[in-house]
């Protein structure tokens, strides 16, 4: 029997970072992340160096999280993360990542050289990178987690990424030749790769359904061309367009009612339902 090899951990960011729509993902320890989302007033110097604005950053984790790079600094700005995802929302929604990045770029652009640097980051945990390519649409970081790596977030940067951001995320990264994905972690992985396609295939067929049951006023899925959202999920999502249905019956119009399709026979999935 020839055995398999399991994958390399830069194999494995390589393969985060094709989907995330970039060609560089890094692992970044959970403390370390929930610490630099957590910063939402650190301030670097258009003039410092990379190194110093790391330093600075750093040090400021342990002064109450705000940094300043140089006491008389005169091209301070102050990062500003902002998060999403790119499905959100009651009834579901479709996140319009690539104009919402627009609308950032046109800020910094025509605002001064000392205000804050608004950016995106797309968190995909939820639904899986597989589902959107957010560095490619706009978004300067994605974060998502692997069965492999529990301590960590795969962080994939985008290839416009400001430096003074892919400096922070650079600063608190592991190395990767020294972090080993855990024993059995590649057949999980594409198990759930394979799981989530099937769900948001069952899906389609689930929100179908219910779109011409009698019973059933309205159903919010993006994948349902006749809504303004069709266009933007069409364009944004790769490989479906999520796995979440949301529906509002006859006898209850007020009420939207959720259903998060699985990877089992989608018939079996409708049956359950009892509409």
């Amino acid at each position: 029997m020839t055995s398999v090899l399991a994958k390399t951990t830069r194999e494995i960011l390589s393969e985060y970072a094709a989907y995330m729509g970039t060609n560089r993902c890094r692992l970044v320890p959970i403390s370390a992340w929930e610490a630099l989302l957590s910063d939402d007033t650190v301030v670097v110097d258009t003039d410092a160096t990379p190194a110093d604005a790391v330093a600075v950053h750093v040090d400021a984790a342990a002064h109450g999280g705000v940094a300043n790079v140089g006491a008389a600094a005169t091209g301070a700005r102050t990062l500003k993360p902002q998060l999403i995802e790119p499905l959100c929302g009651r009834p579901i929604s479709v996140v319009d990542i690539k104009g919402y990045a627009r609308q950032l770029a046109a800020l910094r652009e025509h605002t001064s050289s000392t205000s804050a640097i608004s950016f995106l980051i797309a968190d995909v945990r939820r639904f899986g990178c597989e589902l959107s390519p957010a560095c490619r649409l706009g978004s300067w970081l994605a974060i998502d987690e692997d069965p492999g790596f529990p301590d960590f977030v795969v962080v994939g940067i985008a290839k416009d990424a400001d430096l003074r951001v892919v400096t922070l995320v650079e600063a608190v990264a592991a190395n990767a030749d020294e972090v080993q994905a855990a024993f059995g972690s590649d057949e999980v992985r594409e198990a759930r790769r394979t799981s989530r396609h099937h769900a948001n295939d069952a899906a389609a067929v689930i929100a179908a359904y219910l779109r011409a049951h009698p019973k059933v006023a309205e159903v919010r899925y993006p994948g349902l061309k006749d809504k303004e959202q069709f266009k933007i999920a069409s364009t944004q999502l790769v490989g479906g367009f999520g796995p979440i249905v949301d529906f509002r019956t006859q006898e209850l119009p007020d009420v939207w009612q959720r259903l998060k399709a699985t990877d089992d026979d989608p018939k079996q999935q409708i049956l359950n339902l009892g509409i």
